[in-house]
């Protein structure tokens, strides 16, 4: 009897020391989207350490936010463009996307650009933007106000009239391109670099100021310092439900992904020609509250 106690005892701490902690994964993304690419590749690594959950939003950004916001009873981590977020809730008169956003909730940070591409199978460059007196439509995928101020902008500048045609994530973008419903298309660096690495799409100028994945800038081609010719999203991951001594744990294993050989996430990231380096978490708080006072000063 004694030594079927003592196993018995043995296997309940095996069984113990093996135990992981569970960890929510809100995959608030379109589906098939880079956000959520992302998020699979996220899980996938981070099951080495936790019993990963992942909750499906049905592809909807919206219900990503709500149903984060809506769990109270487990940890949870979700990644999303919130400061942007929070900026257009603000302005149409909601509440916010994410409340309490701080340092000590906060454990990822990176940013992504926008490019402006076109087929390389069609029938325009990314240069025949820039020509005078030319109507293209362009396709874009933040809202119609977002787009008008652009491409407002644009024309003005370039002396062109060209409209917009708001899809809702760059995966319609692109299929609007295929059918010749658009001529080009301002979309995520994602779907950018995967283009043209393919060889389907053209895609010469970026919002990032210094030319980043595209290699040429929007703002430096049109000459001129408009916020919207150089803006770049923020892209944060929020942990809900943990103890400080959890979240920082958290924090380190997520870096660490990004610096390993072997993470699933650290090539996404590359391919994705997103930037992302190793911020504190006061950092990342300075950058999510610098990246929403620049996007309220660029949609205002």
């Amino acid at each position: 009897m004694k030594k079927i106690a003592v196993f018995l005892v043995l296997c309940f701490f095996t069984v113990t020391a093996q135990a992981k902690d569970k960890l929510g994964i809100v995959f608030a993304g379109s589906l098939g989207g880079s956000f959520n690419k992302f998020n699979s590749a996220l899980s996938q690594d981070l099951s080495q350490w936790y019993d990963i959950e992942d909750i499906s939003t049905g592809g909807s950004s919206t219900k990503g936010g709500k149903i984060f916001s809506s769990i109270n009873d487990r940890a949870v981590f979700m990644m999303s463009e919130t400061a942007k977020r929070n900026v257009v809730n603000a302005i149409k008169g909601k509440g916010p996307f994410v409340v309490g956003v701080s340092a000590e909730n906060l454990v990822w940070g990176g940013k992504y650009y926008k490019s402006l591409c076109t087929l390389k199978s069609g029938g325009y460059t990314p240069d025949d933007a820039f020509i005078e007196g030319n109507a293209l439509k362009v396709a874009i995928s933040d809202g119609p106000k977002m787009g008008n101020h652009i491409f407002d902008n644009f024309n003005r500048i370039v002396k062109t009239n060209h409209s917009i045609v708001p899809y809702s994530g760059s995966g319609k973008q692109l299929a609007a391109l295929q059918t010749s419903d658009v001529d080009i298309a301002l979309i995520n660096d994602a779907k950018a670099v995967r283009g043209v690495k393919e060889g389907t799409l053209i895609c010469d100028y970026s919002t990032n100021p210094s030319g980043g994945n595209m290699q040429n800038s929007l703002s430096s081609k049109l000459q001129d310092d408009y916020a919207g010719f150089k803006f770049g999203y923020m892209m944060t991951g929020h942990v809900k439900n943990m103890t400080q001594e959890e979240i920082q744990l958290l924090y380190q294993r997520i870096n660490s992904l990004f610096e390993s050989d072997s993470s699933n996430v650290a090539p996404l990231v590359k391919n994705n020609g997103w930037i992302v380096e190793i911020y504190t978490q006061k950092q990342l708080q300075d950058l999510f509250e610098e990246n929403k006072k620049d996007l309220s000063t660029f949609l205002k």
